[in-house]
């Protein structure tokens, strides 16, 4: 009886046309209901009968057509596996599965005993999965990929057909039935594309995050933008500027009306905040008679333009006669403005505890002078300047820590510099299951098995040439559809390499999820509509923690204190600095636990952390409070 119902299905599959035809419906029940083994019509059934039920049913589902079938009369039971789609992750050539290896070239095994290889992620189903499979399906295997035990091993007792269904790419499938159908008792490895696998069911590797998370010193509620800005931009600095400032002053024999104080120091600050509100094209038109410049009385009535360009032309952070001369081993390119980076970098680290999430990139500062520090990048938005590495908490943007390039130590081009960077900005994290995340610029499967050793879990895009990531054939890339990806385990089964297929292929490298884990991602098509594509579950956590670095940056530039300067590079490098600074104390304000959120001016009367506008004015107006350098009323121009 199996003979005659594989005969069925076979004519079944092989017929091109309209399976929505009624005539053929009945006809097919009429031949159910004559058959011996016809049980009443009852809705399930068990073993061979319930397995072909399965298969037509997702003939309809899966919209599927010219299936190949073998034209022998030999063996009634010969019916042939149904190809997989072109461009799949997964092939079956005689028996040849594709398996990733530990190594970093892929081979082809003979599987010979009949491993499963799951469609959509490259895995090899272990036995208990296989199992599973099996019993959901009545002894039948119904997976991506069958790999092993031809047609002609199967038995009429055992009720095995050696059929395989290959449903990885779901997401262009049609319902030709138009109706709801039941999908719950098949075990497939991709669902459909409408559904989300429920990838947090699998727990992200290493152990449970306990540190904290939050300002070290939180503030009472009486905080003002002061008590933030403070906190860093503490008085021993302002002390130190003022004095290196009047040092420098005196060294060059500048006509210096008074000593700069530190009131008269905060006060310059305060105005270049508001600058850096009120842009205008050049500082000194803050104080032009032209109506067009309208009148701007916080800055004319603090400062009188000649002394406030006295202060801006004479500021200094390092005495020049303390830097060593080049070729010196102690000789520091950075010397001029070591001390602001230094003490800056000590504080953003101490007055924060960073979320689990960090990441690392580059930020650049505009300089088109002459400097040995300043690199050329044509590729980027800003292609001269001065290069910064940053750790950033992914969530807030908080920069933890900084560490400027100053680029080749003679002529030694540095190798490994990446690497280096990452290792170095990621010191502080060792030990505590810290997650970070950086692009190919750092990432290579070698940095993330050494920063696994010191439980800290990575996610980063790497070049495919790298040392240690598989090197996956070009047809074989180029085969993937979108959606799709290929993937292995390198390094003793440490790290987590993978090709995913977006609009281009983009390769991976994985410490924090398992290999397994699948969920989907939302795209737009060129129609203007979307759909889902099934990735790696790394693909979504890189996309929601990588932007730590662009969203400091964002954050910075907004009103940027920054302005034009190709005679003192190191100018340009402290308004990055004080900009940086502004950021962290407004991120701070907006994480401390006891500050009080102010109202909001909607109408609404909701409360909400103010806008990154709004606290660079409150700490603009009391830097300067009621500083005049002009000698009236009130004036502290000599405290």
């Amino acid at each position: 009886m199996a003979k005659l119902r594989a005969k069925e299905v076979a004519a079944m599959l092989d017929d091109d046309s309209d399976w929505n035809d009624s005539d053929e419906e009945a006809e097919r029940d009429e031949k159910r209901e004559a058959s011996d083994d016809y049980d009443g019509g009852e809705e399930e059934h068990e073993g061979l009968e319930g397995f072909l039920d399965y298969i037509e049913e997702y003939q309809y589902w899966l919209g599927l057509q010219d299936w190949e079938l073998p034209s022998s009369d030999d063996d009634d039971n010969n019916i042939g596996q149904i190809p997989p789609p072109k461009g799949s992750l997964t092939e079956v050539d005689d028996q040849e599965t594709v398996e990733a290896t530990d190594d970093d070239v892929q081979e082809e095994r003979s599987t010979g005993s009949g491993q499963v290889l799951e469609s959509g992620t490259g895995r090899i189903l272990a036995e208990e999965d296989v199992s599973a499979l099996t019993e959901s399906t009545g002894g039948n295997e119904i997976a991506g990929v069958s790999g092993g035990g031809s047609s002609n091993s199967s038995s009429s007792e055992s009720g095995s057909l050696g059929i395989s269904i290959n449903i990885s790419n779901l997401s262009r499938v049609p319902n030709r039935l138009g109706v709801s159908i039941d999908l719950s008792n098949l075990t497939c490895p991709i669902p459909p594309p409408s559904t989300t696998t429920a990838s947090a069911s699998i727990p992200l590797r290493g152990g449970p995050f306990v540190e904290p998370v939050g300002p070290t010193t939180p503030l009472p509620p009486t905080a003002k933008a002061m008590d933030f800005f403070g906190q860093s931009f503490d008085d021993d600095l302002f002390r130190h500027i003022v004095d290196e400032t009047n040092l420098y002053a005196s060294q060059k024999g500048s006509k210096w009306r008074w000593p700069l104080t530190v009131n008269e120091l905060k006060a310059f600050l305060g105005v270049w905040i508001v600058m850096g509100i009120v842009r205008l094209p050049r500082v000194r038109d803050y104080w032009s008679q032209e109506r067009i410049y309208g009148e701007h009385l916080v800055i004319t009535d603090a400062f009188a333009r000649d002394r406030f360009f006295e202060i801006l032309w004479n500021l200094h952070f390092n005495d020049n006669t303390k830097a060593f001369p080049q070729g010196h081993d102690n000789y520091n390119k950075l010397h001029k403005i070591s001390p602001i980076a230094d003490h800056l970098s000590r504080k953003f680290l101490a007055l924060y505890n960073p979320h689990r999430e960090n990441s690392i990139d580059e930020a650049m500062i505009v300089y088109k002078g002459q400097s040995s520090l300043k690199q050329f990048m044509p590729k980027k938005p800003i292609k001269r300047g001065f290069k910064v590495w940053c750790r950033c908490d992914s969530k807030n943007g908080y920069t933890c820590s900084f560490q400027v390039y100053t680029g080749k130590v003679g002529q030694t081009t540095e190798k490994n510099l990446g690497a280096r960077v990452v290792k170095d900005l990621s010191e502080p994290l060792r030990g505590k299951n810290y997650h970070l995340y950086f692009d190919n610029f750092f990432s290579s499967p070698t940095l993330l098995a050494e920063l696994l050793d010191f439980k800290i879990y990575c996610i980063g895009t790497v070049v495919s040439n790298r040392k240690h990531f598989p090197k996956y054939s070009k047809a074989r890339v180029k085969a993937l559809e979108r959606g799709e990806h290929i993937t292995s385990q390198v390094i003793d089964n440490k790290v987590h390499c993978f090709v995913w297929r977006d609009r281009k292929p983009v390769c991976f490298n994985d410490t924090i999820c398992d290999h397994t884990d699948i969920t989907s991602v939302s795209r737009k098509l060129a129609d203007g509509s979307r759909a889902d594509f099934s990735c790696p579950r790394s693909v979504n956590l890189y996309n929601q923690n990588m932007g730590g670095v662009d969203l400091a940056d964002h954050l910075r530039r907004s009103y940027t204190c920054s302005r034009r300067s190709k005679s003192r590079w190191y100018m340009r490098m402290f308004w990055f600095f004080f900009d940086l600074l502004i950021v962290n104390s407004y991120i701070l304000e907006s994480v401390s636990p006891h500050h009080c959120p102010g109202i909001a001016r909607t109408g609404r009367q909701k409360k909400q952390y103010r806008s990154h506008l709004e606290f660079r004015k409150s700490l603009a107006l009391e830097l300067i409070g009621n500083f005049s350098s002009r000698g009236k009323k009130g004036s502290t121009c000599c405290v």
